[in-house]
């Protein structure tokens, strides 16, 4: 499952206006089941497994940046997770049978960047 990006569609998931100057700070709480991950806009705060024996987990989300709803977006899948070897702080999101792939194509992503803290 994954958002799209067309006119007035946070209507569709978000309790709010859906309109580009309505900005705010976002709490965002996404449950899914326990094989799935659930990635969005903002700082992953934590993730819960469930208590009640369920087969689910929350990601908690905090987007500080005032953002407007039809900004967000959401994925949600049985994604292979895979964190930068250079910029620790970036983590890459892949389907499954994909990490190789995705280590070659973002192997190179540290040097894009100006910052001379990602530089060797």
């Amino acid at each position: 499952m994954f958002t799209t990006r067309y006119e007035n569609s946070a209507r569709l998931w978000f309790p709010c206006i859906d309109s580009y100057s309505e900005v705010c700070t976002w709490k965002l709480e996404f449950t899914v089941d326990e094989s799935l991950t659930a990635i969005s806009c903002g700082d992953l705060v934590e993730v819960v497994q469930a208590a009640d024996g369920s087969r689910n987990k929350t990601y908690h989300y905090y987007l500080s940046v005032p953002t407007a709803a039809p900004n967000i977006g959401l994925a949600v899948g049985p994604f292979e997770i895979y964190v930068d070897p250079n910029m620790h702080e970036v983590t890459h999101f892949c389907l499954p049978g994909l990490v190789n792939m995705l280590r070659w194509t973002s192997r190179f992503l540290y040097e894009v960047t100006q910052d001379e803290k990602y530089k060797k």
